[in-house]
C-alpha cells in the first residue's frame, strides 16, 4: 500500500507500484464513506438469506449477558470459551462481540466459490454457509 500511495503522491518520481487490496483513499478527507464496507458486507449476508435482526440483536444480547455473573457463565459454556480466555467482566462481552465481528468480516472478504485459507480456514461461499444458521432460529 505504501508503494501505491507513494506513486499517487509523487507520480513524477515513481514509474509504477504494486498494491493488492490497498484502501488507498481510506484516510480522513479521502472521500471514502466509512460505513461503505459494512453496508456492502450487510448486503452480502442478507442476500445469502441471513436474518439481519438475529445478528444485530445478538450484539446487545451478549453485552446484557456479560453484565451479570450468571450471564457470563452462560456465554463461557455456550461458546466453550477456554478457561484462559473466559468472560469475567462486562468489557469482556465487548471483546467477544469484536471476535464475532471479525469472523463475519473475514467471511465477507473471502466469500469465494471455493474453500479459502488465507484469512482463516473457510468453506466455499462462507457467507451462505453462515447465513443458513441465522435465518430464523435454525441451528446446525
Amino acid at each position: 500500500m505504501l508503494s501505491a500511495w507513494f506513486r499517487m503522491k509523487y507520480p513524477h518520481l515513481v514509474a509504477g507500484a504494486w498494491a493488492s487490496s490497498a484502501p488507498l483513499l481510506n484516510f480522513k478527507g479521502g472521500g471514502v464513506d466509512p460505513g461503505a464496507f459494512y453496508a456492502i458486507m450487510t448486503k452480502a449476508f442478507i442476500s445469502a438469506g441471513c436474518n439481519r435482526f438475529i445478528v444485530s440483536n445478538s450484539w446487545n444480547a451478549i453485552l446484557n449477558l456479560s453484565s451479570t455473573a450468571s450471564g457470563r457463565d452462560f456465554l463461557n459454556k455456550e461458546f466453550r470459551i477456554d478457561p484462559k480466555s473466559q468472560i469475567n467482566k462486562m468489557d469482556d462481552g465487548r471483546l467477544l462481540n469484536e471476535y464475532f465481528k471479525e469472523a463475519l468480516e473475514d467471511m465477507a472478504m473471502a466469500n469465494y466459490p471455493y474453500p479459502a485459507r488465507h484469512l482463516n480456514s473457510l468453506p466455499e461461499w462462507p457467507v451462505k454457509v453462515q447465513s443458513t444458521e441465522h435465518r430464523g432460529g435454525e441451528r446446525g
